[in-house]
């Protein structure tokens, strides 16, 4: 066959051998699919004439390709979804790519993406499947009609109504620029923070003597511009003390406090501090700082939570740069750009989890809608500019900003820098190596893509049976709906249809059931094969958590008048704010070379940013420093610094600070020595002039050093290092303490709740400082959990520190500090024996830095006796209900035990002065 005739083209005996391996169906009335469409109708044949007679022909893309893009792409590529930016409902649409760019290289279907993912050959493979994995693949003659219509030239004929539409559009579009420009007045630039530092000198004072360094003089000048005097200098035990938790976050040793005491050098602190600055542990300190501000979690968030199982590689690249002294304005290039950088290294990969940290609603960019990738690009601008820059650029994204110069075009502006870029996990490898992995992983799944089919295709027969059934049962006029060829529904029966499509379908079970034993065993056998395959993958290679721009060439991004996705306006070029521009006009991004392989906007955007002459980078970060070392910040709104935030305290004193910032190359350690080495910094807690507190009732220019509560994770820190069992193991993924099981029963079975939140077995591995506790946005582990934990939403620029009940409560009848409080005393009588007196008083040193005063101690010693009387009437009873005395600690042990746990509850326990 054909009779006397030439023999058929290779192809459309292909696709005869197709329509018959699926069933061969020829019903006497037409039914449809799960997509709507006859089996087989959206390509009947593939036409084996050269690709550039028919490829390039307008009726080939209207009979052949278009049908399939409307059967197989438009439920996720349309104008309304348009998932990854890119709708194919349009001519327009098309052209205009996605968040990855062109989809399609005219005369190379090898290198078009659209053809490369429908052919399997390149992941993520479509059509996507409900649950966003890979679906059924496109018959191979439809396949083979998408190639050649790219090798002809990917023709795609203009719509008769696209000039009429346009002129709509373009006069719509002429209406909304006009509100689209904002100018900023010369008024508006004169705010204090828009305007470049100058370094300013330093004043004179009239008590000389208190001066260690500048800081010291600005302070002074103004407390005696109001009268005040300044607290006199704290002892050297409160100073170890509070510089020990300020930097490492963790309580000297007594033996640390004894030396330091001792020491007869006059550059004894200046040592200590250095020392305490080349720890590791002050990178797990001032990495949690930053971890704040940069909103890092280990999970998405929203109902689900998912896990993120690279997040912490960034947790711990934010300690390595700290340690390192990384400075700071590679820190932002890194963060921002660390793909774009020419010296690039696996650091630089994983800082780019700054820009993936926030929530996040779904699995893969490919499944959001465009309304979600705004959101998402939302997150970051927003991020971004309140991290470096202290502006509240969020509230420009649907209007101007109601309080500072910043336009509405800013705000888009800005969401142009980043729009290119893509969510991306980069393999920390050698390039070598990551292709051999990819390779063999590819050789795997194209067997394992061949079984699914072979299941796919064992199955059919009885799906398509099973859902028939279902149909029939269907009222008439929703049977006529479904069996009415697409094009020729009413407007109704296609609502109608897709609701039905949508909603009907077999189960696993179900199938399952139908099939015969033959089929079943078949089955078994294909999925053994299947999971004998996966098994055979290699390890997965590590990966950052990161984001790049899949092409030089960047797609398109708009003006969104009042922030909706409806009412797009001008294409946006990136740059900065207008207000922050020294020469008063806009300020434009330089075009990638011709050899480039990102955009480079991101990279423009962080060396402007990283600028000496920025007015803002600068200061914002000394701010923030200052505010974890002094209780408040210069300016004590650290996340704005625009109209709505606070007024600087000491203005001049942070323009000189931001501009010393800069001379000693952005380095935060030059910064800490500089303020930690300052009388101002070492005042006491205290005033010997009570008139301080009626003339300045909130210490805000610092007569006296501000008594500050620590935070949840430094108080548990601090627990495990008093009681010895702190574990200084640095990096690596996360560990769970056990939490309150409310919190995770009821909880979806995708999230990481359901998954009953996988404690670490209580010893060592649990016992590692609290940055490593995995850190997850519905669920906060004990302890961290009530003395307010950071908002890890957004971007959270200083914790509240709130006195409520419950925080007493968690020390008293936490299970984890009834446990410690048990080392506690067991390394008392390790350390010091069974005298009582010595156990006090090691216990106080071990707390507090300190000896106890007397009263302290003698109200231990009875606190102690009243204990074990206690606890020996309370054996008395466990040995009359039969207990095991070897089960039950003695009186004299469990009365130590008390004593250490009281100890973790007092106040001078969780403040420092």
């Amino acid at each position: 066959m054909p009779m006397n005739g030439d023999p058929l083209p290779q192809a459309e005996v292909n696709l005869l051998k197709a329509w018959i391996e699926r069933g061969a169906a020829w019903p006497e009335s037409v039914r449809p699919n799960h997509a709507g469409i006859v089996p087989g109708t959206a390509a009947l044949s593939t036409p084996d004439e050269p690709p550039q007679a028919l490829s390039g022909n307008s009726t080939f893309f209207k009979k052949k390709v278009h049908p399939i893009f409307s059967a197989r792409c438009l439920g996720c590529h349309n104008d309304e979804r348009k998932y990854s930016g890119f709708t194919l409902e349009t001519r327009s649409g098309f052209l205009n790519g996605g968040w990855h760019g062109p989809v399609v290289t005219p005369g190379k279907p090898d290198d078009s993406r659209l053809y490369r993912r429908v052919a399997r050959l390149e992941k993520l493979y479509m059509p996507l499947g409900p649950g966003g994995g890979p679906g059924e693949p496109l018959p191979q003659e439809e396949v083979a009609i998408i190639k050649q219509w790219i090798e002809g030239g990917a023709e795609w004929p203009p719509d008769p109504n696209a000039e009429e539409a346009e002129r709509v559009r373009q006069a719509r579009l002429k209406e909304l620029q006009k509100l689209e420009n904002r100018p900023v007045t010369v008024e508006e630039r004169q705010w204090w923070s828009f305007k470049t530092p100058v370094r300013p000198p330093v004043p004179r004072v009239k008590h000389q003597a208190r001066i260690k360094n500048p800081i010291d003089a600005f302070v002074l000048a103004a407390l005696e511009g109001k009268g005040l005097r300044p607290a006199p200098q704290a002892s050297r035990r409160t100073l170890i003390r509070r510089v020990y938790f300020d930097l490492i976050g963790l309580p000297p040793r007594p033996e640390e406090v004894q030396a330091f005491e001792n020491d007869p050098a006059a550059d004894a602190y200046e040592k200590l501090v250095n020392r305490l600055l080349d720890s590791e542990r002050y990178g797990e300190r001032w990495a949690r700082h930053w971890l704040d501000v940069a909103r890092y979690a280990d999970s998405d968030g929203y109902e689900y939570d998912r896990l993120r199982p690279n997040a912490w590689r960034y947790r711990d690249y934010v300690i390595r740069a700290f340690n390192q002294d990384t400075p700071y304005n590679r820190f932002i290039l890194e963060q921002l750009a660390g793909d774009e950088l020419p010296d690039r290294n696996y650091d630089s990969l994983v800082a780019l989890g700054f820009c993936r940290n926030g929530p996040f609603i779904g699995d893969m960019v490919l499944m959001q809608n465009e309304m979600t990738r705004q959101d998402e690009l939302d997150d970051v601008v927003s991020t971004t500019s309140a991290a470096f820059l202290g502006l509240t650029m969020g509230c420009a994204r649907c209007h101007n900003h109601k309080y500072d110069p910043l336009a509405q075009k800013d705000y888009y502006r800005l969401i142009a820098v980043f729009a290119p870029s893509v969510r991306a996990n980069i393999p920390l490898a050698p390039a070598s190596m990551v292709e051999k992995y990819e390779k063999q992983v590819l050789e795997i799944d194209r067997k394992i893509d061949a079984l699914t089919q072979q299941i796919r295709l064992l199955h059919k027969p009885m799906r398509d049976r099973l859902l028939e059934t279902k149909y029939k049962e269907l009222p008439e006029p929703l049977q006529v709906a479904i069996r009415t060829e697409p094009s020729k529904r009413t407007e109704a029966q296609k609502r109608q249809a897709e609701q039905i499509f949508t909603s009907t379908s077999v189960s696993e079970s179900e199938l399952l059931a139908a099939l015969s034993p033959e089929d079943r065993q078949k089955t078994e056998d294909l999925k053994a094969q299947i999971a004998q395959l996966e098994g055979s993958k290699p390890p997965s290679l590590p990966t950052a958590m990161a984001i790049t721009d899949p092409t030089a060439t960047p797609g398109k991004s708009y003006f969104l008048h009042r922030g909706s996705i409806f009412s797009k306006g001008s294409e946006m070029e990136p740059g900065p704010p207008l207000v922050l521009s020294a020469s008063g006009r806009e300020v434009s991004f330089p075009t990638p070379s011709p050899q480039a392989r990102t955009t480079g906007r991101r990279l423009a955007l962080a060396q402007w940013l990283a600028s000496d002459q920025n007015p803002l980078t600068a200061r914002v970060i000394v701010n923030r420093v200052w505010q974890h070392h002094f209780g408040k910040g210069i300016v004590d709104t650290p996340n704005d610094f625009g109209r709505m935030g606070g007024p600087p305290s000491h203005p001049e004193l942070l323009d000189w600070l931001a501009t010393e910032f800069i001379r000693q190359g952005w380095s935060l350690k030059a910064m800490h020595r500089l303020m930690l080495t300052s009388s101002t910094y070492q005042q006491a807690s205290n005033s010997a002039d009570p008139q301080n507190a009626k003339k300045d009732p909130q210490n805000r220019l610092l007569w006296k050093m501000p008594i500050r509560r620590l935070e949840g994770e430094i108080i548990r820190d601090s627990i495990l290092a008093v009681s010895g069992a702190l574990r200084l193991k640095p990096g690596g993924p996360g560990i769970f303490p056990e939490v309150d099981p409310g919190l995770i029963e009821g909880s979806p079975k995708e999230s990481v709740q359901y998954q009953r939140w996988p404690v670490t077995k209580d010893g060592p591995e649990l016992w590692r400082r609290s940055i490593y506790v995995t850190q997850m946005r519905t669920v906060t582990a004990p302890i961290m959990d009530l003395f307010d934990p950071p908002d890890i939403v957004s971007s959270c620029p200083k914790r509240n520190s709130t006195t409520v009940a419950p925080q007493a409560l968690q020390l008293l009848n936490n299970k984890f500090v009834a446990g410690q409080s048990m080392l506690f005393a067991e390394r008392l009588r390790n350390e010091v024996g069974k005298d009582t007196i010595r156990q006090i008083q090691r216990a106080f040193l071990l707390a507090f830095g300190r000896p106890p005063e007397p009263q302290e101690l003698d109200a231990s010693k009875s606190f102690l006796k009243k204990q074990e009387l206690y606890h020996q009437g309370l054996i008395a009873k466990l040995y009359e209900r039969g207990v095991d005395p070897a089960e039950v600690l003695a009186p004299d042990r469990s009365a130590l035990v008390d004593f250490c746990h009281s100890l973790f509850n007092t106040n001078e326990y969780v403040y420092i002065n």
